[in-house]
């Protein structure tokens, strides 16, 4: 599976930030600056002038944590997988509905249409939905979820 189909998408993961989700992952999206690259570009032309090698890119990329994107001066964000996820999503949270009695309500993963969509909700033990969310990748159906439950007030983000 490509790396990239494994982690978080680059807006989603803003969002999570702006958010206050705390910026611990194994992977992050990092600003990656042509400029960091010019001079070793440079070089390698002049070693081989016969190759021809891309001039360096300004571009988001998604790098290990062990890469150290914390010492650079750019910007990054969490690139959080789909086990994080497992560990930042609660596996249920409490909803006040229309009766005077709050309710569980249940986080629930299943993927559908032949794999291609991952489906996160939440519903009662009934089965009465309360919302839900899908992506083609499973970590940005996560996200988006987590999302939710942060921007409605469901769930505090621990600092």
């Amino acid at each position: 599976m490509e790396f990239e189909k494994q982690v978080c998408g680059l807006e989603l993961a803003k969002l999570l930030k702006e958010l206050g989700v705390k910026q611990e992952s194994l992977f992050y999206h990092v600003f990656n600056k042509a400029e960091w690259h010019k001079e070793s570009i440079e070089e390698s032309r002049r070693k081989y002038p016969e190759d021809t090698f891309d001039d360096p890119v300004d571009r988001w990329e998604i790098w290990p944590a062990d890469a150290d994107p914390f010492s650079l001066d750019t910007e990054f964000y969490a690139a959080f997988t789909v086990a994080e996820f497992g560990e930042l999503l609660p596996d249920g949270v409490k909803i006040s509905c229309t009766s005077p009695y709050e309710h569980e309500v249940i986080y629930t993963m299943k993927q559908y249409k032949d794999n291609k969509i991952y489906h996160v909700y939440l519903h009662h033990t009934s089965y009465c939905y309360y919302c839900s969310h899908e992506d083609t990748l499973e970590a940005n159906a996560r996200a988006k979820m987590l999302i939710y439950l942060i921007e409605n007030k469901l769930i505090e983000i621990k600092q």
